[in-house]
């Protein structure tokens, strides 16, 4: 130890001529102090006998001694880092750290459910006829009378070769094919550019002169509206083509427990044989029907929807559906002598809860 810090330096004159002492610090402030005198041998008294001897010795130089070891204690603490508000600090930024994460999770469930998205009654029933192959998602009554109805490049189309015992008819009790989807009152359903083509060029219609009973020709494309039990005698059809003498027309029929009434729209209403088509289904379950000249831009042209026959009514009484029905293409024939004709349609699109 340096001799300006020795407590020899620091006791009175009064004191031993010399005094040595080692002060060992425990606990809190408990003392040990072993002294010697003069230059001899360190005592090697117990430290309980140098205990006592502080406290029958000089007082002054013990207390001496304890402020110096006082003092270089309060100097380690001022080294000694007590790092508690740094503990609080380090809490204070883990508090922000919270908030991001349920953030992160909130964010995780928003992504995730679009993923896996419930289909709605217009997803599952509006159909653009994308690509070749059969038709996709469609309930079929009486699939044998006309075996040959695909999607072909893009459109619905029906090819009919033979109605030999009228088998494609849709007339009192004959059913022929439906190609349908099951839909929810109220509706708004729309098919574009409906109609028949020849077997060479879908989209150029046959002419009536063109089959040996030219006066007698019938033949259709169009939408129909059928019960869900496809045994029952039950539904409305909307159909452009040829009927008889009045070609080139929109016919309308109701047909209740097997009983048809049917009528048209006139003579040459629809040059090309081809139209847009549309029944909106109102929240009663009653039907209304409309058509018009093909829009080749829906969305972009407008619309020009024509009642049918002024009101938008079918002859008759119509069937009481229920809260659902079937609703899909058809095409047929009446009579064998005029075959040989494709039913065709661009697509379908269902306005989701009508009107």
């Amino acid at each position: 130890m340096d001799q300006s810090y020795s407590p020899e330096a620091r006791m009175p004159s009064t004191s031993l001529a010399t005094l040595s002492c080692a002060i060992a610090l425990t606990g809190t402030l408990f003392f040990t102090i072993a002294c010697s005198s003069g230059g001899s041998t360190p005592d090697t008294t117990p430290t309980t006998d140098s205990t006592d001897t502080i406290n029958s010795g000089n007082i002054g130089a013990a207390i001496e001694a304890t402020e110096e070891v006082v003092e270089n204690t309060e100097n380690v603490e001022a080294v000694d880092p007590v790092e508690t508000p740094q503990a609080v600090d380090t809490t204070e930024q883990t508090d922000p750290v919270d908030p991001p994460e349920t953030t992160e999770t909130e964010e995780t469930t928003e992504t995730i459910e679009p993923t896996d998205p419930t289909p709605t009654q217009t997803d599952t029933v509006s159909d653009s006829f994308d690509g070749n192959g059969p038709l996709l998602g469609y309930s079929t009554n009486n699939a044998a009378s006309l075996p040959d109805v695909v999607r072909s490049n893009g459109r619905y189309q029906a090819t009919l070769l033979n109605n030999d015992s009228n088998i494609t008819l849709h007339f009192h009790e004959a059913q022929g094919r439906l190609d349908a989807k099951r839909i929810t009152f109220p509706f708004e359903y729309i098919v574009r550019n409906i109609g028949i083509g020849t077997l060479k060029d879908s989209q150029v219609s046959p002419q009536p002169d063109d089959y040996s009973s030219s006066s007698n020709v019938f033949m259709f494309a169009g939408i129909q509206v059928h019960a869900l039990d496809f045994e029952l005698r039950d539904s409305a059809h909307f159909v452009v083509g040829h009927r008889g003498a009045t070609s080139f027309t929109v016919e309308g029929k109701n047909t209740v427990n097997g009983r048809s009434r049917v009528n048209d729209a006139g003579q040459g209403i629809v040059p090309n044989g081809r139209a847009d088509l549309r029944v909106v289904g109102s929240a009663n379950g009653t039907l209304t029907w409309y058509w018009q000249q093909p829009n080749n831009e829906p969305g972009v042209q407008a619309d020009d929807w024509i009642a049918y026959r002024g009101n938008g009514d079918f002859p008759g009484e119509q069937a009481h559906f229920g809260e659902e029905v079937y609703i899909g293409l058809i095409t047929y024939a009446y009579g064998s002598s005029n075959v040989g004709f494709l039913g065709t349609a661009d697509s379908i699109e269902l306005v989701a809860d009508g009107p």
